[in-house]
């Protein structure tokens, strides 16, 4: 789950820049209106001041820049680019409009363009975080890993409290099944970023391919607190909490028992526990293997019958509830055998 920022595309008013000719006082005055309102996200009333900037001074690049930034929050890529372009063929030392078309490309995913963008970026300004941080990116979608590797170390030697690096390192530790250092970059993240939910997302794959599940369930839990339709962390938690409550003490303990004592009563007693920690499919088989060692075992009946009607299969359901009330008596009343009568009434 990486992510590239817009926060990391500069918003600045004046680039100090070569121009071919003087700026006009009011194009250099309208355009840092327009940036002050694009910094308010006032996006109509950036445009307005930019254009005004630029029918003083066509070959001030400044707004050229600034109206970039404009059509990608915008989502008009194209004239994004075109912007970005202008800015650049009139300065040709522009850093921020090489890193901004380059963030066009990776949107695009034309990542070999936005490599070379973001290289042209810092080779003007090498100190450009925002940009090295972006060619970051763009190394990790050409799978050219040990670079990314070098290049996230940079940003984080720059500036260590940005979560982003570490989350895209663990990402890439995941991939390359180094779990334990995966899961020491996503823990950073997330102590860096509370709220990052593709942290959390990262952290408990990091802690499931290390086969710590009760940890990474807990992961999950975090992730959907932040985004509760998150689909990836749903669709991992219900994997996460199978495998986490398969490892739990006191049912490592009762298989132990099943598998010495190997009676229905032990089996029964082992089904009911992962029924109640949701291993329906566990369950449903030990339930089985109940019946297998006692066929007269009705309790086994009747959990279940309610297991298939909860399936919706009302003829199995109806089958496994007349064996339920036949082998049990009122006394070993229970809600799966009254939910058989019922179904069995009907």
């Amino acid at each position: 789950m990486n992510r590239s920022l817009l926060l990391l595309v500069a918003l600045l008013a004046a680039s100090g820049c070569k121009t071919a000719a003087p700026i006009h006082p009011l194009a250099a005055e309208h355009n840092t209106y327009g940036a002050a309102y694009l910094e308010q996200g006032d996006l109509d009333k950036a445009q307005q001041r930019f254009e005004l900037a630029l029918e003083y001074n066509d070959d001030y690049p400044d707004p050229h820049n600034n109206l970039c930034l404009v059509f990608i929050k915008r989502g008009q890529l194209d004239r994004a680019k075109q912007e970005c372009v202008r800015a650049i063929r009139l300065n040709n030392d522009f850093s921020l409009a090489y890193n901004n078309l380059g963030y066009i490309y990776l949107q695009e995913k034309s990542l070999g363009k936005a490599h070379d963008a973001f290289r042209s970026a810092l080779r003007i300004n090498p100190g450009y975080i925002e940009a090295r941080y972006n060619l970051c990116l763009a190394l990790t979608g050409l799978k050219r890993r040990e670079e990314a590797r070098v290049c996230y170390d940079k940003v984080i030697e720059v500036n260590p409290n940005v979560a982003d690096p570490y989350n895209n390192l663990c990402a890439m530790d995941i991939d390359d099944q180094g779990y334990t250092d995966a899961i020491q970059y996503c823990n950073k993240a997330v102590e860096l970023a509370p709220d990052f939910a593709g942290a959390y997302f990262n952290l408990g794959r990091a802690y499931q391919g290390a086969g710590k599940h009760c940890e990474a369930q807990e992961a999950y839990k975090q992730c959907i607190a932040i985004q509760q339709n998150n689909a990836e962390c749903l669709n991992n938690l219900a994997s996460a909490h199978r495998h986490c409550a398969l490892v739990s003490p006191d049912l490592k303990e009762m298989k132990e028992e099943a598998a010495n004592d190997n009676s229905a009563a032990s089996n029964y007693k082992l089904g009911l526990a992962e029924k109640e920690k949701g291993l329906i499919p566990e369950a449903e088989r030990r339930f089985k293997k109940c019946l297998k060692l006692d066929g007269r075992f009705g309790l086994c009946h009747c959990q279940l019958a309610e297991i298939k009607h909860k399936d919706a299969l009302e003829d199995e359901a109806r089958s496994y509830c007349r064996k339920c009330v036949t082998y049990t008596s009122p006394e070993q009343s229970s809600d799966e055998r009254d939910l058989c009568e019922k179904i069995l009434k009907n």
